[in-house]
C-alpha cells in the first residue's frame, strides 16, 4: 500500500509539474504566451521555452514594452517576441539577434511607425532598436540587457 501510495503521488506530482503557464501575465499588459509564441516553432516542433536569464530579460522588456503600450495609447500586437537558438537559424535570423535574449519585440499598431517614434521620443523612452518594416507593416524594437548605452537607432527597410 505504501509503494501505491509513493506512486500515485509521484505522477500527481509529475502531471503537476507540467501545467501550462504560457498564459500567464507577465506584466500588465502582456503573457509569456504572446512573449514565446513562434510558429516556425509549431511547424517544426521546436520548443520554445526561455533559460532563466532569458526569462528575466522577457519580463524587463515586458516592462518596458507596458509603458511604449501606454504612451501610444493602443493595442499592440505582437508578432515576435523570444526566439531560441534553433529558432532563429531556422528563419535565417541574424546570429546576433536580440530576440534570442528576450530583449527585442516586433510589433503591430494601427499608427504611422513616425508617430510612434515622435511619441517615444516625446516620452524619453529609450530603446536600442526601432526598425519599422515596411511590406511587413510591422515595428522592431531592441534593448539592452542594461537599459544602459542605448543607441536609439531609427530606420526603414
Amino acid at each position: 500500500m505504501k509503494k501505491l501510495m509513493t506512486f500515485i503521488l509521484l505522477i500527481f506530482m509529475l502531471g503537476c509539474s507540467s501545467v501550462d503557464m504560457s498564459n500567464r501575465k507577465i506584466s500588465k499588459y502582456f503573457t509569456m504566451k504572446e512573449a514565446t509564441m513562434s510558429s516556425t516553432g509549431k511547424k517544426y516542433r521546436i520548443k520554445n521555452i526561455p533559460s532563466k536569464s532569458e526569462y528575466k530579460n522577457i519580463i524587463m522588456t515586458a516592462k518596458r514594452m507596458d509603458k511604449i503600450r501606454k504612451v501610444l495609447k493602443t493595442k499592440i500586437t505582437i508578432t515576435s517576441w523570444y526566439r531560441n537558438k534553433k529558432i532563429n537559424k531556422k528563419i535565417r535570423a541574424s546570429k546576433t539577434s536580440a530576440h534570442q535574449d528576450g530583449l527585442a519585440v516586433d510589433f503591430r499598431v494601427g499608427i504611422n511607425p513616425k508617430y510612434v517614434r515622435a511619441k517615444l521620443k516625446r516620452a524619453n523612452i529609450k530603446y536600442d532598436q526601432l526598425i519599422y518594416y515596411r511590406r511587413q507593416k510591422r515595428l522592431h524594437i531592441g534593448f539592452r540587457e542594461s537599459g544602459k548605452n542605448e543607441r536609439g537607432q531609427y530606420w526603414v527597410k
